[in-house]
């Protein structure tokens, strides 16, 4: 096995749960963690971010976390959880009382299947629990009196003796988030990827999310020292929020236990270093830089650009601020580098897998929008052939507004239900609000005090900035679209071209991102 073997190791594909083995190692401290780690008394927290944003690595490693402190937690996913009685037609309050069985059925399931520990008459309660369907409600009362009875508090510890291989750093910010709750005793449960209790595309299912989320309140107030953390989706918390069908008046009374995952580039970078410290650890010595056994130069060119830089930007500014896009990016150039016998991971590499994996990320994203916006896919694409200027892929206000309302006037674009009018300007708006949202479009502007003089607004810190009312302050704006999609606009460019005949404007590179 070469180096790129060692590396496969850190960037595997897939999922956090098939990274278990490695997540004591690899993980890497975010403020999420410090909030969630003790919800407060009768009431869960929503952690909400985008798919691979690292969701279910932190709830893992937060379980592993109070497991060491033989505080009781489980992971609990919709698999675990018995939906078959609840129909299609089931209204919001005959779901929430099926959830609130099903729920504590599948916390004693969970529970029973490692028998240890526990006396002939906890299994006896645990074992009456179990199915739902059977139970009685003196055997769930028995079920939540018993849970609120073994919960356990944290305590102060020595995360080095119980994390040895936790990178230093993490060890102190997790520390210091122990310190905080000491002595506030828990029994904790996580629900992750709840949206997959049901078909949130499929009309009336959305109401099985939220009928789940108030059971996982009332258990949370019926039961002390039940502690829920509840993940979901960004997109099925934004439909929950706007969805007129059901009750989503109460999703205001959810707000304040909203944790939003934010992650950043930054943050995605110190995942990628730490990863590649602990596979360059493997091999022999004598590098400069981690980077080093596993690349052949320090740095490349990205496809049709010609400056160099780093391969940690390279691939972190690709990364769409999602860990789990810079880990899969890393593990198709290692593994196509090892299918074509090269020892390390050079240009040429690179420049083979960015179309397809852009072309993959590109679909995702439109895929995760695809009920408000079901022809995102389509806009993307045209997005190909949009006015650029000589800089890369950016726009002007004017020009990007010119390119959306070409592409009302070429497709009937329905968004959040509604049919979008050619000659609307505020439906215009509407449509430009949700590609900077999702962050196809990026918002740059000029600072003086950033290294290469401008920097980027974030759509959670100025969601408001697209409307015509601030046209003024669009106009100071350029717009670029992100890294990670242009791959994919690239081969449709060049499909074009042969498919045409005609030649296009090609965008020059030179800008940073």
């Amino acid at each position: 096995m070469n180096n790129l073997g060692a590396l496969l190791k850190y960037f595997p594909a897939g999922t956090a749960e098939g990274e278990i083995g490695i997540l004591d190692e690899v993980f890497v401290f975010s403020d999420e963690l410090r909030r969630i780690m003790s919800p407060p008394d009768g009431s869960p927290y929503l952690l909400v971010g985008n798919k691979g944003s690292g969701k279910s690595a932190l709830m893992l490693f937060l379980k592993s976390l109070l497991a060491s402190q033989k505080v009781p937690a489980l992971v609990i996913n919709p698999s675990d959880i018995d939906t078959s009685a609840i129909g299609d037609s089931y209204s919001t309050g005959d779901m929430r009382r099926l959830f609130r069985r099903s729920l504590l059925s599948a916390i004693s399931g969970t529970l029973a299947a490692n028998q240890k520990g526990y006396t002939d008459d906890q299994l006896l309660i645990l074992n009456n629990a179990v199915d739902a369907g059977r139970a009685s409600p003196s055997d769930f009362f028995r079920l939540a009196s018993f849970l609120s009875e073994i919960a356990k508090p944290l305590i102060k510890t020595d995360l080095a003796a119980a994390f040895p291989k936790l990178l230093k750093s993490t060890q102190s910010d997790v520390e210091d988030a122990i310190a905080r709750v000491v002595g506030r005793s828990g029994f904790h449960v996580f629900l992750d990827d709840t949206d997959q209790v049901a078909n949130p595309d499929k009309a009336g299912h959305l109401n099985r999310v939220w009928a789940l989320i108030l059971a996982v309140r009332d258990l949370a107030q019926t039961t002390p020292n039940l502690r829920f953390v509840v993940s979901l989706r960004s997109e099925v918390w934004n439909r929950l929020r706007n969805d007129s069908a059901g009750q989503r008046d109460q999703t205001d009374h959810f707000n304040s236990l909203v944790v939003p995952m934010y992650t950043s580039e930054e943050h995605v970078g110190r995942i990628l270093d730490r990863r590649m410290a602990l596979a360059a650890a493997t091999t022999s010595k004598g590098f400069l830089s981690s980077y080093d056994p596993f690349f052949s130069t320090t740095d490349a060119r990205a496809p049709k650009s010609h400056e160099r830089r780093l391969w940690k930007d390279l691939v972190v500014v690709r990364s769409r601020e999602r860990p789990r896009d810079a880990i899969q990016l890393v593990h198709k150039m290692a593994s196509l580098a090892i299918e074509e016998g090269k020892e390390k991971i050079d240009e040429a590499i690179f420049h083979e897998v960015m179309p397809q994996f852009s072309e993959t990320v590109s679909g995702q994203v439109a895929q995760e929008v695809e009920r408000e916006c079901p022809q995102a896919g389509e806009i993307i694409r045209e997005f190909a052939f949009a006015d650029y200027d000589e800089i890369g892929f950016t726009l002007t206000a004017d020009a990007a507004k010119s390119s959306f309302k070409r592409i009302l006037s070429r497709t009937g674009v329905t968004l959040f239900g509604r049919l979008l009018r050619q000659d609307s300007e505020d439906d215009l708006f509407d449509l430009w609000r949700l590609f900077y949202a999702i962050g196809f479009l990026s918002a740059r502007v000029s600072d003086s005090t950033q290294q290469n003089g401008f920097a980027y607004l974030s759509p959670a810190h100025e969601p408001r900035l697209i409307s015509k009312s601030r046209w003024n302050d669009m106009q100071k704006v350029l717009w670029e679209v992100h890294p990670a999609y242009r791959d994919y606009l690239i081969a449709k460019q060049v499909q074009r071209q042969r498919e045409t005949g005609l030649a296009f404007k090609k965008p020059h590179r030179r800008n940073k991102r």
